[in-house]
């Protein structure tokens, strides 16, 4: 199964320092911006933190090391083709969202969201600025997501 999420208009970059303020679906206020070299610790909390299902609907296979290995890529130096948010609630971060470019114009998407922040729309939220934001020079019209057969 696949999910397809049509990229409409491509305004603007995202900076480093880029920061906006969401709202979950509680009300609440998560922060979202771009991924940063600091953020090591709190990727590798979220992904120890994360139950086993969470890390396979994530990584379709329950492997920690995968998961962490992930944080590698996502703290690579960025190129137009791949970027990597994550959503912060007090400065704790509980979610991120990734793409990174497979053709021209389609691009993989991923979500993970701390189990305990899971329904609240920050997933949702992280795609909607993931798409956002995208580069414009990217040409990328679509983000897909495959998720495991059940």
């Amino acid at each position: 199964m696949s999910c397809t999420v049509t990229v409409m208009a491509q305004e603007r970059v995202v900076a480093a320092e880029n920061r906006i303020d969401a709202v979950r679906a509680d009300g609440e206020l998560v922060q979202i911006r771009p991924v940063a070299a600091t953020d090591r610790a709190g990727l590798l909390a979220l992904n120890r933190g994360a139950s086993d299902r969470t890390i396979y609907l994530r990584f379709f296979a329950t492997s920690r090391g995968a998961a962490d290995r992930f944080v590698d890529l996502l703290l690579a130096p960025r190129h137009v083709a791949r970027l990597a948010l994550v959503a912060l609630h007090e400065e704790k971060i509980v979610g991120v969202g990734s793409y990174e470019a497979v053709s021209p114009h389609d691009a993989d998407v991923g979500l993970m969201v701390d189990d305990a922040y899971q329904h609240l729309g920050i997933g949702t939220l992280l795609l909607e600025r993931l798409a956002s934001v995208t580069d414009p020079t990217a040409a990328l019209t679509d983000l897909r997501s495959g998720t495991p057969s059940r």
